[in-house]
């Protein structure tokens, strides 16, 4: 066999090999493609539909305005303005991450509304010079009265962002992995603004080895444990990933398959150091380009929106519904002993904040000091949680407000106050947290609710793994619909419970 053929047979594998690889290569490239633009397509239409409902609540109040002369001409004009000042708005503030609207968002809106507004009249004006059928003064009026609904309506929409933030939804611990270059600005993605963001340190990938500072400064230290331990151990809820060189296609392989497994939000930052220091590129970037950006459920602004503002119209609605309910048990409660009407105690709620938690008490005044007592009798071994069938403590007027979940009718205040939500992982004590595992400190990334998967699954019988490991599968799948479903399921158990 001549020399040539051997070559050419040597050959054909391996390109073949390297065909498989490149199809392999520009598949995986389409898969983030298509994930990049689901993402920011969804977020556009989103914000896009709310300047929308912007533009058609202006129109429906100057229609109410009867001194005020509006023609069709008029409201394209102020179509425009809606049109520009939302494409202004996306450019500068919409398409960033939501913790800078708390920082950024008045100086933007009142420039972004005042270049709309100048837009606005350069076309009323030319529109009606041409026509010689309106005066300046109106103009201006209608103008002003644009540029007040849209300032009002966006002030309104900080302070709800702002009251999100509050309640601890945007709340992150932030690990870097990889080093970036200093022209891209990835500090703004770990920088706290009102208390979104807690910076955990930086992953370094070094002579093959996985090393960790605490801070930008320290000099980096090997890892004693796994990666995943690891970033379980410092309760991590979001990775800055650089795509360094140091890093490999392994190493960036096992963070995001990290992240997706246990779904928790990653960007995937590009690496520029090949970019020559040189004009264009020679200054900071006023973005930060970003490859892929993984969120889940939980990030969405609109869906935790949504679950807010049902959490409020729902509790608004149980304390109206229930409330004379509500004063006759606490009357009953009252009789009964003479004792406090409700229970309150500290939980623990988003990320680890205390809240006051409120029922109906249902046990004897003394009950915390009886239970030392009982303790050997606990039905729940596996775990902090105490559960005892026939309990002694439990009072007659309790032993039915338990078994009809009425003694948890409080708890709607708590819904009310941002505190909890109608749906969410039940919260534990401070005791009960100290004895979790370094993953179940994913379930305080949920609101706590009022009721959940254990209390559909198996209410009273499950034992403490069981308990959370059924919360950290909301915390994972969860969706609006999702909570809908336990919603109408709890209503069924708690309706089937009574009639037993």
């Amino acid at each position: 066999m001549s020399k040539t053929i051997k070559i050419l047979i040597l050959k054909k594998p391996v390109n073949l090999c390297k065909k498989a690889a490149l199809r392999d290569e520009l598949a995986q490239k389409s898969a983030i493609l298509c994930t990049i633009m689901k993402s920011s397509y969804i977020k556009f239409v989103s914000v896009f539909i709310f300047h929308l409902a912007l533009f058609l609540g202006f129109y429906g109040i100057v229609t109410l305005i009867p001194s005020l002369v509006v023609n069709y001409a008029d409201m394209w004009f102020a179509g425009a303005f809606s049109l520009i000042y939302f494409f202004l708005m996306w450019n500068d503030l919409y398409y960033r991450p939501y913790h800078h609207y708390l920082k950024r968002a008045f100086p933007l809106i009142f420039r972004n509304l005042l270049l709309s507004f100048v837009m606005y009249l350069i076309l009323e004006y030319t529109y009606y010079t041409f026509l010689s059928e309106l005066s300046a003064h109106h103009v201006i009026e209608k103008g002003l009265i644009l540029v007040s609904f849209y300032a009002l309506m966006q002030s309104l929409q900080y302070f709800w962002i702002t009251h999100l933030a509050r309640l601890g939804f945007f709340r992150k611990n932030v690990m870097l992995v990889g080093s970036y270059d200093e022209r891209i600005p990835v500090e703004s993605l770990f920088q706290n603004i009102n208390n979104t963001k807690n910076f955990c340190g930086q992953l370094l990938r070094l002579d093959g080895v996985w090393h960790y500072r605490p801070s930008l400064e320290e000099t980096p230290v090997p890892l004693r444990k796994s990666l995943s331990a690891f970033l379980f151990s410092c309760q991590v809820n979001e990775l800055i990933i650089c795509m360094d060189s140091s890093l490999g296609s392994d190493s960036l392989s096992e963070c995001a398959r990290w992240c997706h497994d246990h779904s928790i939000g990653y960007y995937l930052i590009p690496d520029i150091s090949l970019l020559p220091h040189t004009s264009p590129w020679h200054k900071r970037f006023s973005a930060i380009p970003s490859v892929e950006r993984f969120c889940p459920n939980r990030d969405s602004l609109i869906m935790l929106s949504i679950k807010r503002l049902i959490d409020i119209a729902g509790s608004i609605f149980g304390l109206i519904v229930f409330g004379p309910l509500m004063l006759v048990i606490a009357a009953l409660i009252k009789k009964e002993d003479g004792g406090k009407v409700f229970y309150v105690s500290e939980r623990v709620g988003i990320h680890g904040k205390t809240i006051r938690f409120a029922k109906f008490r249902s046990m004897v005044p003394d009950a915390e000091a009886l239970k030392k007592d009982l303790l050997d009798l606990n039905e729940r071994p596996d775990g902090p949680l105490f559960k005892l069938t026939n309990d002694p403590r439990v009072t007659k007027i309790g032993a039915f407000l338990r078994k009809t979940s009425l003694d948890e009718l409080p708890q709607f205040w708590n819904v009310l106050r941002g505190d909890m939500s109608l749906v969410g992982p039940r919260p534990h004590l401070p005791s009960e947290v100290e004895a979790y595992s370094d993953i179940d400190h994913l379930r305080l990334e949920c609101i706590p609710g009022i009721s959940c998967l254990p209390q559909i699954v198996g209410r009273d019988t499950l034992g403490f793994r069981e308990w959370v490991d059924l919360d950290l599968e909301y915390r994972k799948n969860w969706s609006l619909l999702y909570d809908f479903r336990i919603m109408f399921k709890t209503i069924h158990v708690v309706l089937a419970h009574r009639a037993k």
